[in-house]
């Protein structure tokens, strides 16, 4: 029978270090991502308070404009709030046609019900616009 040598061997003690060096490899990187990881967490929440600030003060800054627009220049005010109703009004006739076109394409013998809610929701649409204009006028 041949015997066992219980003496480590050359090729033992070179496997013994590879696994320590690799071993320590990857601790030094587990520690690096870590670090990585820090940084950016850190970079990204100086970032976030940077946006917010900005976003802040750029929302008081237009606040302010507007309220000084309102307070100094009335008309221009009422002028401005009649064309955004007017420009909303407007895109919401488009897709009011739009879906009422597609309705009647896709099934032609419903299109008297179709018409008749077409024109009742138009007509609520335009009456939105003429408010604002009555407003506009009072004020």
């Amino acid at each position: 029978m041949a015997q066992t040598s219980t003496k480590p061997t050359d090729f033992n003690r070179a496997l013994d270090d590879a696994k320590k060096n690799a071993s320590g490899v990857a601790e030094a990187m587990t520690g690096a991502a870590q670090d990585v990881y820090g940084q950016a967490r850190d970079s990204a929440a100086d970032v976030m308070d940077s946006a917010g600030t900005a976003a802040r003060r750029t929302a008081n800054s237009f606040e302010k404009a507007i309220r000084h627009t309102i307070e100094t220049q009335p008309y221009t005010a009422a002028a401005i709030a009649l064309g955004i109703t007017a420009a909303g009004c407007g895109l919401g006739q488009g897709r009011a046609t739009a879906a009422a076109c597609e309705g009647t394409a896709r099934n032609p013998g419903a299109s008297g019900p179709i018409r008749i809610a077409f024109i009742i929701g138009v007509a609520l649409i335009e009456s939105l616009t003429l408010y604002a204009l009555v407003i506009v006028l009072i004020k």
